[in-house]
């Protein structure tokens, strides 16, 4: 069974988040985030499968338009996630 996993880094360690089915609930649930546009150092969208990761995406956390001259903030989008993930 393959199951992903969405992690917030923040400067004094990491908190996982969601555990789910579906890497789209993960994002979902990252993009309305309390927190969100800045959630933290970074957001790492991981694969597992038989209690193993095979791939790991480690995302930038700070999405405000104000940090990175954008009109307005950037969504984590399922295509951003999957490039990073099949990278590796």
């Amino acid at each position: 069974m393959t199951i992903f996993t969405v992690e917030i880094e923040y400067s004094d360690g990491i908190v996982l988040e969601l555990v789910s089915c579906s890497l789209i609930k993960c994002i979902d649930y990252i993009n309305s985030h309390e927190r969100f546009p800045s959630i933290g150092n970074n957001v790492i969208f991981s694969i597992w499968e038989n209690h193993s990761r095979i791939s790991k995406a480690i995302i930038c956390g700070y999405r405000s338009s104000a940090l990175i001259s954008l009109k307005e903030d950037r969504k984590f989008t399922y295509e951003e996630v999957m490039k990073k993930l099949c990278s590796k």
